[in-house]
């Protein structure tokens, strides 16, 4: 992934609850200010990933950014520099010692 490119947090709906209580609105209340049913607010707030139109929604009725930042996965390359490439055995080596 390129470097700024932005994702849904992983703990989205708790941010989203959290959010809504901190302004003292119970779902309905909440649903009632998005224009939105019931259900979705008590979906999206179980983990049920919302579409990105309803998450623009709920980032400005709330004031919270829900897309944050994409971090890098721990990767590993392998220098061709050397007098081998990385082998089968090596990677299962480096498997092993990780299990340590």
């Amino acid at each position: 992934m390129a470097k700024g490119e932005k994702e849904l947090a992983s703990d989205f709906h708790q941010r989203i609850r959290e959010a809504r209580k901190e302004k003292g609105w119970d779902q309905r209340e909440f649903a009632r200010r998005m224009n939105e049913r019931l259900n979705i607010v008590q979906r999206t707030e179980n983990g049920n990933r919302p579409t990105d139109a309803l998450i623009k929604k709920i980032e400005k009725v709330l004031g919270i950014d829900l897309f944050v930042e994409v971090e890098p996965t721990n990767t590993r390359s392998v220098s061709t520099s050397g007098s081998r490439g990385m082998t089968i055995g090596d990677v299962y080596d480096d498997l092993l010692s990780r299990r340590e």
